[in-house]
């Protein structure tokens, strides 16, 4: 069965959901929570409060990436080395540069650049999500309607043989993570009773690509599973919602095509809340035409909108402001600064802080591999898989943590140049 629940901000559905997970795991019956990759560990730090000492016998909290290495260890499946960014940038750029001379894209380019990949790698994983194969694109371009369109025609022909190489190339020494979903469809499909006994439950998503609602909808005919949207039901209609609903249409369709019972939930309420204003501003903040100016606020400073011109603006007003409460009897740890990107503040937030004496702890992304330990461990392992090429010991060298100067880096690296060593 598949269970749609639609809850705004702040809902019940959330709590209700906790409840039964617990009550599953108490029971000793099995379940899942499937969130975003991102939000796995806060999902497991939430429920570990609330469930009993045994709960990892009987609960797992994970996302799509985990249950397919879940799947494969039980059934068999993928194996291998997955491959970075870095690494796919490089084999597509080397996809490019082979396939040059046939392709309509760079007939007129010098060079493959950096901006070109990424475009191309986008399209490519774009297709992957869609659920679209080269076979399709090529009976999509038999078509006379579509050979009549000249610069469609050429489009397409160019990702049927830029998709086919860079797959080929990719998969020569890489599993690709984003088949895995399909892998595990194929796996689950041939075992029917696994997780069968297991309940599912789904939170976090505004959509999914083609293979996870292929995989909603093939669990959703053998167990129960609840997938929660975060769309309040009275603004359903407005346009902010129109990713979740068409996921919610996407969804059920897949699920009736499996013969799924599908049932719908839909609920407004709403958990109670010392501050009233917080949430009707969610309500209000992403509608096309907002108006914050009949808010019932409990006091003039519950919520104020500033805007400035740029960054630095922004920052040296915050960090005043904050100055500002903390004379007047707040502490520094009542404040939390957020950013949607970090990087614009960069050099200018830690700045405006420290002009103000504010005590501060920056937190932002950056990817594990930039770190130089993780580095000098990861490209040892390479060193010894890859029986000592020369790229990863150059790579080894250079690592901060190595022990060898820039200048020895330096030497190393013209000697292996200079005597084509591999």
């Amino acid at each position: 069965m598949l269970k749609i629940i639609n809850a705004p901000f702040g809902g019940i559905a959330h709590g209700r959901m906790l409840e039964n997970i617990r009550g599953l795991t108490e029971n000793k019956e099995r379940s899942l929570l499937i969130v975003p990759e991102q939000e796995t560990v806060i999902a497991e730090s939430e429920l570990a409060d609330i469930l009993p000492y045994y709960s990892p016998l009987y609960f797992e909290a994970t996302n799509f990436t985990r249950l397919a290495n879940s799947v494969f260890r039980a059934l068999g499946g993928i194996s291998g080395e997955y491959c970075d960014s870095s690494r796919r940038s490089l084999i597509m750029w080397r996809t490019l540069t082979e396939l040059s001379p046939i392709l309509n894209m760079t007939e007129r380019r010098k060079e493959i650049n950096s901006g070109l990949v990424e475009r191309v790698l986008g399209a490519t994983k774009e297709l992957q999500s869609a659920g679209i194969s080269t076979k399709d694109i090529g009976e999509i371009i038999e078509n006379e309607k579509v050979k009549e369109n000249r610069r469609l025609f050429d489009k397409l022909s160019d990702l049927v043989k830029i998709s086919a190489m860079y797959k080929e190339l990719l998969t020569e020494r890489y599993s690709d993570a984003d088949e895995d979903v399909d892998a595990m469809i194929k796996k689950l499909s041939e075992n029917p009773s696994f997780l069968s006994d297991t309940k599912v439950f789904i939170e976090g998503f505004t959509s999914f690509t083609e293979p996870q609602y292929e995989l909603i909808a093939l669990l959703s005919a053998r167990t129960d599973v609840s997938v929660i949207f975060t769309m309040p039901h009275l603004l359903r209609e407005q346009f902010p919602y129109t990713e979740l609903r068409c996921a919610e249409e996407r969804l059920i369709s897949k699920a009736r095509h499996r013969g799924s019972e599908i049932k719908l939930e839909k609920s407004d309420a709403r958990l109670p809340r010392e501050n009233t204003a917080i949430v009707e501003l969610i309500d209000r903040v992403w509608l096309k035409s907002p108006s914050f100016a009949n808010i019932t606020l409990q006091n003039p400073d519950e919520i104020r909108i500033f805007e400035a011109s740029t960054p630095f603006e922004e920052a040296t007003f915050v960090c005043a402001d904050i100055k500002r409460r903390v004379m007047g009897g707040d502490k520094y740890s009542d404040f939390a600064i957020i950013a949607r990107d970090t990087s614009p503040y960069l050099g200018i937030l830690d700045t405006a802080l420290a002009a103000e004496d504010i005590p501060y702890f920056i937190s932002h992304r950056r990817d594990v591999s930039a770190y130089e330990l993780i580095k000098l461990i990861y490209t040892a392992y390479s060193i010894i898989m890859r029986t000592y090429t020369a790229e990863d010991v150059i790579t080894y060298s250079k690592c901060a943590l190595s022990g060898l100067s820039r200048a020895e880096c330096d030497e190393l690296e013209s000697y292996i140049n200079t005597w084509s060593l591999s």
